[in-house]
């Protein structure tokens, strides 16, 4: 009656497992990479030009998610198989305590290594991860459309696929050895249980030799064994699972303790839409890192407000890198940006941005109607069409869209998300780049 009733308990904590897996499938998956993306969304420009910072974030967004399912799937396993174990324990202790020891003897050495398995996959998924990327880039390169023209006409095909092979053949080596050290862990936790059921069995025949067993005690003792076995196996897959998941996870609880550093303090002042900005950069300094070479060095300029200004140099004298400090994705070396006297970093950075019109070198082609096109260059704005038609007029953008079937309606992109989703020429993004650039009300474009 005790078996009969832990191993319902084990069958209902299994369904529940599936039940639970099933239904958080998707919510864990979607829910945590939201988290995952939010989080992104808050650090730096500068991390995202941090090799090691993006490598994390992409190992994290890969993995996380369904590892935290994994945890889930091994709780619950463990815990049902928990339940018949307690059943066979039972039975198994009936013949002598020591047979018990026996059996744990035998199977927690195989814990220790299904620990040490866990780490392994983890160390080594962290230092060849990056192959596989790059194996998935090539891959891209020859087959996603933007990329086809240029190699068509520089005959780049070729030369990318054997990169693309290359790459492969590093990562499947490196996985081959891996898996052979995986596999002779793997062989030693499946023998040590063997070897430990014999030594049972051995001393069973060895008790029915001498009478002091029944042959009924025997075969019950063998069935028990093998079935403890296969529920201390399980067990102890479960366990070593959560432990490799849990290395996983860690790197996602390390991700979301970063913060921003280029954050507006307390108190910071706010200013005010189409507040007029004369803007000054008082013997600036600038460098990516501490042991590199000045980009910038003691710049000192002031703009005010109507002025049109020009940067002009060669390709390094700094150009992008002073935009980049008036946006305030970096912070000067030395030296101040003042806005209307105040320096940039007292600034209330949102109140600022909505004062910035901007296009930038390379903008973004998003999978979206028109409207949204332009609109997302003043969120707030994203349903007032009059304002859309008015930046598409100042961005020279009208024109074209006027005879998109279905104008500001018409989808645009390349992943085709809807039916019948517009092509562009590159001049087009950039007249609609350009009018989104016209949809706040800025002082400063």
């Amino acid at each position: 009656l005790l078996e009969g009733l832990l191993l319902a308990a084990r069958t209902a904590l299994q369904g529940a497992g599936r039940l639970v897996e099933a239904n958080l499938n998707h919510l864990l998956r979607f829910g945590i990479t939201r988290r995952i993306m939010a989080h992104a969304a808050r650090l730096d420009v500068s991390s995202y030009e941090d090799a090691q910072l993006h490598e994390r974030i992409q190992r994290i967004s890969d993995e996380t998610p369904w590892r935290v399912q994994q945890v889930l799937g091994a709780i619950f396993n463990a815990a049902g198989e928990a339940m018949a174990l307690l059943a066979v324990l039972v039975i198994i202790g009936r013949l002598g305590g020591w047979y018990v020891a026996l059996l744990l003897g035998a199977t927690l050495p195989a814990l220790l290594i299904g620990w040490r398995e866990g780490g392994m996959v983890y160390t080594w998924q962290k230092a060849w991860g990056k192959w596989y990327r790059y194996v998935d880039y090539f891959r891209h390169v020859v087959l996603l459309p933007q990329f086809i023209m240029e190699l068509r006409l520089f005959r780049l095909a070729p030369h990318f696929i054997a990169r693309f092979w290359d790459s492969a053949r590093t990562f499947m080596r490196a996985y081959f050895w891996f898996e052979v050290r995986r596999q002779r862990l793997y062989a030693v936790k499946t023998l040590l249980p063997d070897l430990g059921y014999l030594c049972g069995v051995g001393a069973l025949a060895r008790g029915v030799v001498r009478g002091a067993v029944t042959v009924g005690d025997a075969v019950m003792f063998v069935g028990a064994f093998k079935a403890a076995q296969g529920s201390l196996g399980t067990i102890v897959e479960a366990l070593g699972e959560l432990y490799e998941s849990s290395l996983f996870i860690t790197d996602l609880e390390t991700f979301l303790q970063l913060s921003p550093r280029l954050a507006s303090p307390p108190g910071a002042r706010v200013l005010r839409p189409q507040e007029p900005l004369t803007v000054e950069f008082r013997r600036v300094r600038f460098r990516y890192a501490a042991d590199a070479p000045d980009v910038l060095r003691d710049v000192s300029v002031t703009l005010r407000p109507g002025q049109r200004v020009a940067l002009v140099g060669e390709n390094g004298a700094g150009k992008t890198t002073l935009i980049k400090l008036l946006l305030r994705f970096y912070d000067p070396s030395a030296g101040q940006i003042l806005i209307n006297g105040t320096d940039l970093r007292e600034i209330d950075l949102a109140s600022y941005y909505t004062n910035i019109g901007m296009i930038f070198q390379e903008p973004m082609r998003h999978e979206a109607r028109v409207r949204e096109q332009i609109g997302y260059g003043d969120l707030a704005a994203l349903d007032d069409m009059a304002r859309i038609r008015y930046a598409a007029q100042l961005g020279g953008a009208d024109a074209f869209i006027d005879k998109l079937p279905g104008g500001f309606e018409a989808h645009l992109g390349m992943w085709e998300l809807e039916e019948h989703t517009q092509k562009l020429s590159g001049g087009q993004w950039q007249r609609l780049a350009l009018a989104r650039a016209m949809m706040p009300r800025a002082s400063l474009i």
